[in-house]
């Protein structure tokens, strides 16, 4: 009998294992993000490819590429030893926008209101942190009607905790009478307290850090300056404005 020999071919068909991971979100947090390939076949017999109608891709050959705009992205992996592919179809959702945040205008602190709050809630809110910041004391300072006491700017911020974005307004907060400078005209005891009225200002009481002499023959009253050979006319003056409250 002649010689036989049998070979048994097998025929590798197995597509190679593909894992995209779930779908992914571009937010204010970050702003590219990469599938989860934890699944998808490694080694050097591999090829993979990314694409997208819509989307961008960064290091579209790469097992684990990033993904930088919203889209719908194709992945396909190629097996040389048996050719065959399989792909893979994870979707990316941008859901960045801005919060909405409004500042009504605010009141003016006088010598009778010596505090003001501040109305920030035309402000979207819901899923929504805030947080206040200015040149004086804030109190509240995360609430949309904080309290403050000093004149200046307030900047409010408003935080989305869904998408982590950001946005800003400001208001700008007057005095409507001035509580500085008042100052005793009448000595050079810097010390000294009274109470005065002056420009509808009543009840108001100088304090030592509203009271300003230097060391120089000038003294200081009501915003102006005046040489020292003059004492005797600001004390009069001083006597017309400052009358006891």
């Amino acid at each position: 009998m002649p010689d036989s020999a049998t070979i048994t071919v097998i025929r590798n068909e197995v597509l190679p294992a593909v894992e995209a991971g779930p779908d992914l979100i571009i937010d204010c947090a970050q702003d590219t993000v990469s599938p989860v390939t934890t699944g998808t076949d490694p080694g050097s017999s591999m090829i993979y490819s990314w694409s997208s109608s819509t989307g961008g891709i960064l290091g579209d050959s790469l097992l684990t590429p990033s993904f930088f705009t919203a889209g719908v992205y194709i992945t396909e992996v190629f097996n040389t030893q048996n050719l065959r592919s399989d792909p893979g179809y994870p979707e990316v959702t941008d859901i960045r926008a801005l919060p909405n945040v409004g500042i009504l205008p605010a009141a003016v602190l006088t010598c009778a209101d010596l505090t003001v709050s501040l109305d920030g809630t035309t402000s979207d809110q819901g899923h929504h942190v805030y947080q206040w910041s200015g040149t004086g004391p804030i109190t509240a300072s995360t609430s949309l009607t904080p309290v403050i006491q000093s004149p200046g700017w307030y900047v409010l911020l408003s935080t989305d905790t869904l998408n982590h974005c950001q946005q800003t307004d400001s208001v700008l907060v007057t005095r409507g009478c001035s509580t500085a400078p008042f100052w005793n005209c009448s000595t050079r005891q810097s010390g000294l307290q009274q109470p005065f009225s002056h420009s509808g200002c009543v009840g108001i009481t100088a304090r030592t850090d509203q009271l300003r002499l230097d060391n120089s023959d000038r003294e200081y009253c009501l915003g102006s300056e005046w040489p020292q050979p003059d004492y005797q006319r600001r004390r009069d003056l001083h006597a017309a404005d400052h009358q006891p409250g």
